[in-house]
Order: C-alpha cells, then structure tokens, then sequence
C-alpha cells in the first residue's frame, strides 16, 4: 500500500550486492532507491540483486527509479536483476510485467 515507508538494507559480498527493500516504491521515496542502493558500492561489486520480496507497492515513479537504478549500475559496469518472491502476488500485474521487461528478474 502507498503511505508504507521505504527501506533498503545492504548485504555485500565480494562481487555482488543485495539491496533488500520494503514498504512502498512510490512518488514520494522513489528518488531514493538508487541514492540507497548504488551508496558506497564496493568496488569489486559486478552484480547488484535488487530485493522487492517484502515491497508492498510500486508506482510509476518506482519504475522510473528503477530504470535509473540499472542505468547508473551499468555506468559502474555493474548488472543489475531483481528478485519478487511472493511480491508478485501484492504488486499490480502490469507493474510486475513492466519491470520484467525493464530489468532481468529471478523469480
């Protein structure tokens, strides 16, 4: 639901982080989402696995904030993918499809 805040948690290991993140991906905290997930990005990161399982909502500011994340990611030569988890049954189907398309997802 809209309204939830948004947090990121990081896990980093040697080549690849996970952004774990949850509550609502919306107008008001998408502009943070990539701030968040790319803040002190090891250097020897190459892939950065963006964790929506206990996200609650996204709307098109969150698809945008997405776009940007893997845009920024690829200038740091890094792969971006997400993971949905049980998510994709609490997200609007078309936002779940739209972010297939936009970035490559594990489940």
């Amino acid at each position: 639901m809209p309204g939830q805040p948004m947090l990121v948690h990081l896990d980093d290991e040697e080549a690849e982080r996970t952004a774990e993140v949850s509550g609502a991906i919306d107008v008001f905290s998408s502009a943070l989402l990539p701030v968040r997930a790319l803040a002190g990005l090891p250097e020897t990161a190459r892939s950065l696995v963006i964790d929506l399982r206990e996200v609650s909502f996204v709307d098109s500011a969150g698809i945008s904030a997405l776009v940007k994340l893997r845009r920024e990611a690829h200038s740091r030569a890094v792969e971006v993918r997400a993971r949905f988890g049980t998510a994709q049954s609490r997200i609007n189907a078309t936002v779940v499809e739209v972010i297939h398309r936009v970035l490559p997802c594990e489940d």
